[in-house]
């Protein structure tokens, strides 16, 4: 770093220090030299001190100057605000009695049109009143056509299952025919059975005579084997039989029963289909009178809509009076609010500004702190050195020169 440039407090110490050392007093020079300086210091700290004092008050000062502006100016917006509240409150009712007094014109100017209105009111109360009736007509009609087509769902779903009823008696009469041959069919075959058996007892009859012969009665034995196993086949084959025909008895039976209940559902949906045609037919006739009185009630309608239109016309008229009376309050509104939009924008600004301000001062007294820390340090220095060089032996020349050098330049650093 570039060496501190020497001060005119050096060059006055050098010159105050030159001839005390010639003079044979170099130390009680040096002292008194630096009981100068600090002096000069304190001297420049209270100088300073004064100019932070009187920037503080003259602040301080602008604070208050400015708090008073911004309570004026809040003052002067409250004013404003009632002001211009009252100046709405007085247009408002100005506007409403122009308003009502052009309505009691209009109401003078068309009595005869008030009366149509008032007459097509109630015509059209009575014609409402009417509608409704007719629609509640219309909506029990056709809860008794749902009803109607519900119950005519429910004579179908009957009809359907006593065809199936039927149906089911069909084939449980040709099962039954089928279980008939089946039997006709079983009884020969127990017969021929029976037969086998007697033909088997005779063989064995036979054999027992004729066990002489070995060769013979082994093919006897043989032969007898054979029969018993075909006569055990028939006996299992019969035993399967007798119990097919019992299942086919009980499926007999059930299809039987549900023959019958088809039956009787079909009889009950048949009814009811008739209950329903009737019933159809009845509010077809009621629907096509209500008709009839809805063209009626349109026809009306059409002869009446000339005073419809005269009505629509002058109300036409006192909705654009109204819309007119807005949007005049509205302008007005909008001016005074881009009003007070700009004097609050300046307010802020100026706030803003202040802030900054506010700001700066502290960063200034920061500043101020630290100066002094560094002086209150520097000072603790030179005691420090004023106590050494009292207690230390006198030094050269040299020695005391380096040590006024080092002083400066701790100084120029602090006051830097």
């Amino acid at each position: 770093p570039r060496r501190a440039s020497p001060s005119p407090a050096k060059a006055v110490a050098t010159a105050a220090v030159e001839p005390a050392a010639r003079m044979g007093n170099p130390e009680l020079a040096e002292l008194r030299e630096l009981r100068r300086l600090l002096a000069a210091a304190a001297m420049r700290k209270d100088e300073e001190a004064c100019l932070l004092k009187q920037r503080d008050e003259h602040w301080a000062e602008q604070i208050a100057s400015q708090h008073e502006e911004i309570h004026q100016l809040q003052g002067w917006r409250q004013q404003a605000q009632l002001e211009a509240v009252q100046a709405r409150e007085q247009e408002q009712a100005t506007k409403a009695a122009e308003a009502l007094r052009r309505c009691e014109l209009l109401e003078r100017e068309v009595p005869a049109e008030m009366r149509v209105l008032q007459e097509w009111r109630q015509y059209q109360r009575q014609v409402a009143e009417a509608e409704a009736s007719h629609r509640c007509e219309i909506q029990e009609l056709r809860q008794q056509e749902r009803a109607a087509r519900e119950l005519e769902q429910q004579q179908q779903v009957q009809m359907a299952a006593e065809m199936l009823e039927h149906e089911r008696r069909v084939q449980a009469q040709q099962r039954c025919k089928q279980d008939q041959v089946h039997l006709a069919q079983l009884v020969q075959d127990a017969d021929h059975l029976n037969e086998q058996e007697l033909e088997v007892q005779e063989l064995l009859f036979t054999a027992t005579f004729q066990k002489e012969n070995g060769s013979e009665m082994q093919a006897w034995q043989l032969q007898e084997r054979e029969m018993e196993a075909r006569v055990e086949q028939h006996r299992h084959h019969r035993q399967e039989l007798e119990a097919r025909v019992e299942q086919h008895e009980l499926q007999q039976r059930e299809l039987t029963d549900r023959i019958e209940e088809q039956e009787h559902q079909r009889r009950e949906m048949a009814a009811r289909v008739e209950q329903q045609e009737c019933r159809r037919q009845e509010m077809a006739a009621v629907i096509q009178e209500q008709e009839r009185h809805i063209q009626e009630l349109q026809a009306a309608r059409k002869g009446e809509e000339q005073a419809v239109a005269l009505v629509a016309e002058r109300a036409t008229e006192i909705e654009e009076l109204q819309q007119r009376l807005k949007t005049a309050r509205r302008d007005s509104d909008v001016q005074e609010l881009q009003a007070w939009e700009r004097r609050e924008h300046q307010v802020m600004t100026k706030a803003t500004e202040m802030q900054q301000e506010i700001q700066e001062l502290r960063r200034y007294h920061q500043g101020e702190q630290q100066m002094a820390a560094l002086v209150a340090q520097y000072t603790t220095e030179v005691q420090e050195l004023q106590q050494r060089a009292e207690a230390a032996p006198r030094t050269s020349i040299v020695q005391r020169s380096e040590r006024l050098a080092a002083l400066e330049a701790s100084e120029a650093e602090v006051w830097r």
